[in-house]
């Protein structure tokens, strides 16, 4: 409210609490208007000038809150870009270190291998002979684990061949690793994802398959990708403990890597949705959908 406003709001609120005294009685004790219907025309006049100070004041009040929350609108926007921004550049980065390793360290230690393969073909004392395998068998060891790293930054198959091949080899990999039983089914025609959405839901899913894992004591998953219209649609359903849903908003933004919150936001942002329902004891079911057609580029 202005200055000026708040003085003439002080004068007329001043006048009107003075209304009763000025228009029914003089300096002299005398009545200076006998006529009812004109005190009353006057009073009227006196709460019209206030009332439309006071609305003029909410209109202004209104005005300045729209453009609160027009300037927060574009505030949640601009963060909703620069978080897409930045997992633009973790997943450029992602895929960049994983090439250099794959081309680098682990060709590396292939030929490191076929050399010492090749010693094993000449004439060497049995003690050399033992620490020849034992070598062959810690760059055994070496090439697995960083081919884990490779897979754990940016998959190949994924930008190679496509999700469906990916999500094939993260479950076989899920599997052996921690003994948990994970079917995959495709229900109808298969359809090719850019390679930006292709790369948002598969880190999706494994980061869902990571907190089963940890946190969901499940024996068995199910995961199914099928066509919903325009939209792909990603469900992931296991056997484990559950949780109260009053904790999936808590859940979501304390996820670890990745996050589920992150994705959640990705997500809408792309104009689609991440859901997650789940009761104690009646394990957890979490939906993804993603357009099938982007309007933006989520990942260059």
């Amino acid at each position: 409210m202005t200055k000026d406003a708040h003085n003439t709001k002080k004068e007329y609120s001043h006048r009107l609490v003075d209304l009763p005294s000025r228009l029914g009685q003089s300096k002299d004790g005398q009545s200076e208007c006998k006529d009812p219907e004109m005190r009353l025309h006057k009073a009227l006049e006196e709460l019209n000038l206030q009332l439309s100070i006071r609305t003029e004041e909410l209109q202004k009040a209104e005005q300045e809150l729209e453009q609160e929350r027009r300037k927060r609108k574009q505030l949640q926007q601009a963060l909703k870009s620069l978080t897409s921004e930045l997992v633009l550049t973790e997943e450029r980065e992602r895929r960049c270190l994983a090439t250099d390793l794959h081309d680098s360290v682990a060709q590396s230690l292939v030929l490191c291998k076929y050399y010492l393969e090749e010693l094993e073909a000449t004439p060497i004392t049995r003690f050399d002979k033992k620490r020849l395998d034992q070598s062959i068998a810690l760059i055994d060891q070496a090439l697995e684990q960083m081919r884990s790293l490779i897979f754990e930054l940016s998959p190949p198959l994924l930008h190679d061949i496509g999700i469906e091949a990916a999500l094939h080899s993260l479950t076989s990999r899920m599997q052996h690793l921690y003994g948990i039983k994970i079917e995959y089914a495709r229900v109808g025609e298969d359809r090719a994802l850019p390679e930006d959405l292709a790369v948002l839901l598969f880190r999706c899913v494994r980061e869902l398959l990571f907190n089963t894992v940890k946190h969901a004591k499940a024996t068995h998953v199910s995961i199914s990708l099928a066509k919903d219209h325009d939209y792909l649609q990603i469900e992931v359903l296991d056997d484990g403990i559950g949780f109260d849903p009053a904790e999936i908003t808590r859940r979501l933004r304390n996820s670890s890597g990745f996050g589920l919150f992150s994705i959640s936001e990705r997500l809408e942002h792309l104009e689609g949705s991440f859901e997650i329902t789940s009761r104690p004891g009646n394990g957890t079911r979490a939906i993804l959908r993603a357009p099938l057609e982007l309007k933006e580029v989520a990942f260059r």
